[in-house]
C-alpha cells in the first residue's frame, strides 16, 4: 500500500477500539483495512488473515505503534488508548516484557466467540468500542440498553452464562472503563518491587483491612493458599499465584471499594517490612530416632534436610524432614501449629 494515499487522517474517539479506527480511517482513504493493518504488521506473515483481524484489538504485538503513528500523525499514547495495551500497562512494568502473562489475563477477560455492540453508540459517533468486547459487559450504560451481537468470530457453541444483576454490572463497567481510559495507575512502586509484585503487596493490605503490619490470619475473606501465593509473590520466592484483574476485582468487591479509591491508597513501609522480614523459625523433631539399631537413640542427634525428599502421602504434606546422625534414617516433621504471623 502507498502510504502516501492516506491522506485523511481521522481523530481516534473516546473508547474507541483500533480494529474501528483502521476501519474508518480505510473507508476515509477508499482503501481497504487490511492493506493498513499489512503495512503497519509485525511477526508472522500468517496472522494477517481476515478472520484474525478481531486480534488488533488486544494482542499489541501484532502492529508497529511507530509505523503507524507516522503513517496517520497520531501519538503513542493515542494508539496505546486503542488497544487492552492500557490494561496491562497498569499490571505490568513493560507489557511486551510480560507478553504472554498479559496475554494470558486479557484473552480470560474478553468474549472472543462474537461481537457485542450498541446499536444506539454505533448510530451516533459510527465506532466500535473496546468495553463491549468483554464478558462481563452485558448493558451500555450510556444509553441503558441491552448490547446486541450478530458476529461470530469463531465456529464455537455460544454457551450463555448467568449475567450479573444490573448494579454490579455497572460498577464492574466503570472499573473496566478506569483500566482502559484512566491515566492513573493501580499503584505506585515498592522499593524494589515490580508493578506486579507491588499490586499483590497492595491487595493484600486491603484485604487486611489496612492494617500496619501483615498478620495471616487476620486476612480472612481470601484462602489460605491465595493468601500464602501472594506473601511468596511479594517476597519474590514464587511465581505460583500473580496478579489479575479478576482478582483485583475480588479485593475491590470484599473492601466494598472502587478503583478510583484503590488507587489512591498508600502502602505503609512498616506494612512491606513486615512481609518481607521472615522470622527463622528453630525446628527441632519431638524425639529421638526411633529404629532399634541406632546406637544415637540417646542423643537426639537429626539432621535437618534443607531439600524436600519425601513425596506427599495420603494428602499430608510435611514440611521438614530430618535425617539421624547415626543410622541415616530418614523422618518426616510435622510440628503443632500455633497462631501468628507465618
Amino acid at each position: 500500500m502507498d502510504k502516501h494515499r492516506l491522506t485523511v487522517r481521522p481523530t481516534p474517539k473516546s473508547g474507541e477500539s483500533l480494529t474501528s479506527f483502521l476501519f474508518r480511517t480505510g473507508i476515509s482513504n477508499g482503501c481497504d483495512k487490511m492493506d493498513i493493518w499489512r503495512d503497519i504488521h509485525t511477526g508472522s506473515v500468517h496472522m494477517l488473515r481476515s478472520n484474525l483481524y478481531y486480534r488488533l484489538d488486544y494482542d499489541f504485538c501484532l502492529i508497529d505503534p511507530k509505523r503507524l503513528s507516522r503513517l496517520l500523525d497520531i501519538t503513542l499514547d493515542s494508539i496505546a488508548q486503542l488497544s487492552y495495551f492500557t490494561v496491562c500497562s497498569k499490571f505490568f512494568n513493560n507489557p511486551y516484557q510480560e507478553y504472554d502473562r498479559a496475554m494470558v489475563m486479557i484473552q480470560k477477560a474478553l468474549d472472543k466467540k462474537s461481537r457485542k455492540f450498541c446499536p444506539s453508540c454505533i448510530k451516533q459517533e459510527d465506532v466500535y468500542k473496546l468495553i463491549w468486547q468483554l464478558k462481563e459487559i452485558d448493558n451500555c450504560f450510556i444509553h441503558n440498553i441491552k448490547l446486541e451481537s450478530n458476529v461470530k468470530l469463531v465456529d464455537i457453541p455460544v454457551v450463555v452464562a448467568d449475567t450479573n444483576d444490573l448494579s454490579q454490572q455497572k460498577k464492574t463497567y466503570h472499573r473496566w472503563l478506569f483500566l482502559l481510559e484512566s491515566d492513573q495507575m493501580l499503584t505506585k512502586r515498592y522499593g524494589k518491587l515490580s508493578m506486579e509484585r507491588s499490586l499483590a503487596l497492595k491487595l493484600l493490605f486491603v484485604a487486611q483491612n489496612q492494617a500496619t503490619d501483615y498478620i495471616r490470619k487476620d486476612i480472612v475473606g481470601f484462602s489460605k493458599n491465595l493468601v500464602k501465593s501472594l506473601v511468596a509473590f511479594v517476597r519474590g520466592n514464587s511465581v505460583v499465584k500473580k496478579v489479575t484483574q479478576s482478582l483485583l476485582f475480588e479485593v475491590l468487591d470484599y473492601a466494598n471499594m472502587n478503583i478510583e479509591q484503590f488507587s489512591k491508597i498508600d502502602v505503609p513501609k512498616s506494612y512491606l517490612n513486615s512481609i518481607l522480614t521472615v522470622k527463622e523459625k528453630k525446628v527441632s523433631p519431638s524425639r529421638a530416632c526411633m529404629t532399634p539399631w541406632c546406637c544415637n537413640s540417646e542423643h537426639q542427634r537429626m539432621i535437618l534436610v534443607n531439600e524436600r525428599v519425601e513425596p506427599r502421602k495420603k494428602g499430608i504434606r510435611y514440611p521438614y524432614y530430618f535425617v539421624c546422625e547415626g543410622c541415616f534414617m530418614r523422618y518426616a516433621y510435622q510440628p503443632q501449629p500455633t497462631n501468628g504471623r507465618k
